[in-house]
């Protein structure tokens, strides 16, 4: 309790230009969910073309060079080389649907994935929205609380001149500091409230740092 307590530093506010579009596109470019969400989309289409892969013949290729000889001597001798070459063809008449199965499963891997994206999407418009309109509103009220601290300490000036003038109370100068008080406070909790509206936006963006103008 009695130790002086010294409050350092400043709440920061600069306020930018709101472009509920382009912060959707970045959103859409940029978040790291959103990024995970397309590539599971692009790896599930592979995994389509993978299970069609059990339709489809079974080459394989082999090429061979070697040397025979019953004399150690000469077993280096080109006329003991040989070439070997050859190819097989596989293809399964039947795998009891195995293939068929994986296919369907792929594709329903597909489908959810597609799903999960659009339902990402649509919550990245509201999280956009939702963070633009807080900062709109923390916006009027930082500035309507500017205006009201010019006239808080306006009226403490007066009741200030008034007490030592004997015309009013030491009751109307404390009146007038509290007031003066309230709407410092006020100011400071917009300005907070619009620096948290805008680090809300930053994440959904998926930028790391605010950019001052955006």
């Amino acid at each position: 309790m009695e130790d002086d307590i010294k409050l350092t530093g400043h709440l920061a506010y600069s306020a930018a230009e709101i472009k509920e579009g382009d912060f959707l596109k970045q959103a859409y470019k940029d978040n790291p969910e959103m990024k995970m969400k397309v590539l599971g989309i692009d790896i599930s289409k592979w995994e389509i073309e993978y299970a069609k892969s059990g339709y489809y013949p079974q080459v394989n290729a082999n090429l061979g060079y070697d040397y025979r000889s019953n004399n150690l001597e000469t077993i280096l001798d080109y006329r003991h080389s040989n070439w070997s070459a050859g190819v097989s063809v596989g293809l399964s008449i039947f795998d009891g649907m195995s293939t068929k199965s994986k296919v369907d499963a792929a594709k329903a891997k597909y489908s959810q994935s597609r799903l999960e994206k659009e339902d990402f999407s649509d919550q990245l418009v509201v999280d956009v929205k939702a963070a633009c309109l807080d900062m709109r509103e923390s916006d009027e009220i930082v500035k309507s609380q500017r205006d009201a601290i010019v006239e808080a300490k306006e009226a403490l000036a007066i009741a200030e001149i008034g007490y030592d003038n004997g015309v009013t109370k030491n009751l109307d100068v404390l009146d007038a500091q509290v007031s003066l008080s309230q709407v410092e406070k006020n100011l400071s909790e917009g300005i907070y409230d619009y620096l948290i509206a805008r680090a809300q936006l930053d994440r959904v963006m998926g930028r790391e740092l605010y950019a001052e103008g955006m």
